[in-house]
């Protein structure tokens, strides 16, 4: 099974630590996840839209955690030689400007 499915969380700062805010993003999987042969690195701009706000936004990826497939799982049954799902990576994402936010203003 070729590519991987992204999740995404919003990383916010509030009392006491941390809020994760996980993205819903529809597609015709229906998982909420981004179905993606090429899935971003630490530091890639991502634009999807704002789990909180609804409108779209760009976001700098802070980690990524990859998750395989164990074999014996529903994923992956015994049967078969090959998972049946893509492998799952879970992204937290802070909120950035545009990617030409700082430009400064034409003389």
């Amino acid at each position: 099974m070729n590519g991987s499915r992204c999740t995404f969380y919003l990383k916010e700062e509030v009392a006491g630590g941390f809020r994760y805010t996980p993205f819903s993003i529809p597609s015709y999987h229906r998982d909420d996840n981004l179905h993606t042969k090429s899935p971003p690195l630490i530091g890639d701009r991502v634009v999807l839209r704002h789990p909180l706000t609804g409108l779209i936004s760009s976001f700098r990826v802070l980690e990524r955690e990859h998750q395989y497939n164990s074999y014996g799982s529903p994923n992956w049954p015994v049967s078969d030689p090959e998972p049946r799902m893509p492998d799952m990576i879970r992204f937290t994402v802070e909120e950035v400007g545009g990617l030409f936010a700082d430009e400064a203003d034409s003389p």
